[in-house]
This record gives structure tokens, sequence and C-alpha cells, in this order.
């Protein structure tokens, strides 16, 4: 194994470790104070924590054995939890996708909120697809040089998309929280404009992340001296499962700083609005806060929804 490849894993397994505390800590204020929401988000969110957890373990581990069980022997493969974490942690990017491509799917049941959500499931299928391809090929290399080699197209491919994914999602948050910001009263577009603020900082922020894995693993590839080749863009990939789970959390906790009631549930379904009573005919019902002012429309109740709200 290339000796320079450990520098950056530490450098990102102390990095991953740092965020995987923070998502601990997120996630222990989301079950406390929104225990109303449903049980496929709060799933979803278990699912997430476990996933990373276990990410976090495998590199530790992996480092561990390549640092002082195998100390000396970089003739040796890739540690097999290394190889195991890596599925784990990638498997992470496409499921918090999922989890807001699903959000923007009940903003509306129009043409172009259709193609959006379209092509952001198959962004996101797709680096599912890469991610588990990758994955079993990582298991049977004899060097991350020679894995770098053989796939770099597929490993660029990966992020690409990712990158894609995810500026297309917070491109589309962004359009559907001003489009709603319009028909609502001044005190509560100040709170539209906060979530606005969010939105562009998390989702934005994961899509840097992949960005800039993409530009350090095509520029160091330049560098083809064997034993000189850095491996900076695995500290990044090794950070960027922290950072998808901590932003998927700080939008669901950050209800809690727009005057939402916390009894008030995040919905995990493919329809847009609830119908309250069937009795009542096509009367449909709006969650509304009462620290929000609403705008009367015929014979319902209009108010902003934030995409995790």
């Amino acid at each position: 194994m290339n000796p320079n490849l450990l520098g950056g894993i530490e450098v990102g397994t102390l990095v991953a470790v740092i965020l995987l505390g923070m998502v601990t800590v997120q996630i222990y204020v989301y079950y406390i104070n929104f225990p109303h929401d449903s049980r496929s988000i709060k799933a979803l969110i278990a699912v997430v924590w476990l996933t990373e957890t276990a990410h976090v373990v495998g590199i530790c581990y992996g480092l561990y054995r390549i640092t002082i069980t195998r100390y000396g022997h970089l003739d040796l493969p890739i540690p097999l939890e290394m190889c195991t974490a890596a599925i784990l942690g990638n498997a992470v990017h496409p499921l918090v996708q999922a989890i807001f491509t699903a959000r923007i799917y009940q903003f509306g049941q129009t043409r172009g909120n259709r193609l959006v959500t379209a092509v952001c499931w198959a962004l996101s299928g797709f680096v599912l697809g890469a991610t588990v391809l990758l994955s079993i090929k990582v298991f049977t290399a004899d060097s991350i040089d020679q894995f770098e080699d053989q796939w770099s197209w597929l490993i660029l491919g990966l992020f690409g998309g990712t990158a894609a994914a995810d500026l297309l999602i917070a491109a589309s948050m962004l359009f559907y929280n001003l489009k709603n910001r319009a028909s609502l009263k001044p005190e509560s577009a100040n709170k539209i404009d906060t979530f606005i603020a969010w939105t562009a900082q998390t989702g934005v922020f994961t899509a840097i992340a992949a960005i800039t894995v993409v530009v350090f693993f095509a520029t160091m590839k330049q560098t083809r001296t064997f034993l000189c080749r850095p491996h900076i863009w695995l500290a990044l990939l090794i950070v960027t499962t922290g950072l998808y789970s901590n932003s998927l959390l700080s939008l669901l906790n950050g209800r809690l700083h727009l005057g939402y009631q916390t009894d008030a549930p995040f919905m995990m379904s493919l329809s847009t609005f609830h119908h309250s009573n069937p009795s009542r005919g096509h009367q449909v019902q709006f969650t509304v806060s009462p620290s929000v002012q609403a705008i009367p429309v015929n014979n319902g109740t209009r108010s902003f929804r934030p995409p995790f709200g």
C-alpha cells in the first residue's frame, strides 16, 4: 500500500469522528423535539446514523490495522474494513438525496416538478449504482493506485453526479420557497428568508464538497510518480458522509428556530395535501403554526410550508 495514503485517511478520519459526534447530538435533539414525525422519516434518520456510525468505525479500525497490526507491510492489499466503510459511506449520499427529492415532489404536481424530481431520482440512482459497482471492484484491488487508474472515469462520474443532484435539489428548494414567499405576509416572509438561507448553505455546501473531491482527484491523478502521488481526495471523500447527514438533520431541526409547533409532523408521503375529514367533501387542510400569519384562500387557508416543516 502506498504510504502517502495514510495522511489523507488520518486527517479525514479525525474530521469524520467530529462530524459523527455532531450528527449524534442533532439526532438526539430531533427525536426529543419531533416525536410526531412520520415513522418512515424517523426510521430513515436512524438508518442514516447507523450507516455513518458503521462507516466511521470501519475507517478507524482499518486505519488501526494499517498503522499498528500491519505496520511496515505496505505490500498487503487494502484492509477489508476500509472497503466496507467505503460502501457504507457512499450509500449515505443517495439516501439523503432521496429524502430531499421526495420532499420536493410534495411541492406540486406540475410537469416541471415531475421533471425535476425525475432527474434527481435518476442522478441518485446513478450514484447508488456506481457506488455498488466501485465497492465490488475495490475488494479485488491490489492497491488504491491501481483502483484509481482503472476506475478513474467512474469515480469522476460518481462525484460529478452527486454534485449535480445536490445543486438541483438546492435550486429546487430555493425556487419553491421563493415562490411561496410571494403569497405570505411580511411577518411570515422573514421566516422563509431564514429558511432560504439555511437551504442555500446546506445544499450548496454538500455540492461544493463533491466538486472539491472531483477537482482534487482529477488534479492529483496527474502526479504519476508512484511514491509521491498524493491522496488528498480520500480525506475529502471520508468527510462528505458526515456533511450529508449533518445537512439533513440541520434542516429538520431548523424548524425549532422558525416558530413551528413540534407536534406538526413532517410526513414522508407522495401527496402534497392531506384531507382532514372525508365527510366535508374535498376541503383541504393545511398545517399552520400560530406564529405564522396565513392568507385566506377561498374556503381554505394557505400558509408557508418549508421543505421540512
